[in-house]
């Protein structure tokens, strides 16, 4: 038997969006001071897409920032600081805005091995949906860089061609 469709209001919309506020701890082990620690990390269960937009934003506008100091090679960079922000935008960790500070969180995070440790106790679909936003978006990226290069040296052309002036 199907269900017949219902008239759908905002609490329904709300109901469905509660999905993306849940959390799951996990446990986190730390040598500090000689001794291992445990320490918990509250994961959420779902991505939202939302986050996962802001998330995408923020590795492009970042990826600029580092693109001219390392002449467009990005790649040992891409995905430690590709962990490290679905690490920031999907746990209820504080991480760093800045850069520079969250090139220095990487650092951490990887000596003491808590972001291979955060990151293996993530949904591996979740972070599917992460990869797949992130490669619509580089996609997306390249092809107007190709066109953009198109436009400057057609530009470049007719700046070189004196018969114009004529």
């Amino acid at each position: 038997m199907t269900e017949q469709p219902r008239i759908l209001d905002f609490q329904i919309i709300e109901r469905a969006s509660e999905k993306y506020a849940n959390l799951r701890e996990v446990i986190v082990h730390i040598e500090l001071e000689e001794k291992i620690e445990s320490f918990i990390v509250e994961i959420y269960k779902h991505f939202s897409p939302l986050q996962i937009k802001d998330c995408v934003a923020e590795l492009v506008e970042k990826l600029d920032y580092v693109r001219p100091h390392t002449k467009n090679d990005t790649s040992n960079i891409m995905v430690p600081y590709m962990i490290f922000l679905i690490i920031k935008h999907f746990t209820t960790l504080v991480l760093p805005d800045s850069f520079p500070e969250q090139l220095k969180a990487i650092e951490h995070m990887t000596n003491t091995g808590t972001m291979f440790q955060i990151f293996m106790s993530m949904d591996e679909e979740e972070i599917a949906r992460v990869q797949d936003e992130v490669s619509f978006v580089v996609d997306n990226l390249n092809l107007n860089v190709a066109k953009t290069e198109e436009y400057k040296n057609l530009i470049r052309e007719k700046l070189v061609d004196k018969s114009l002036l004529d």
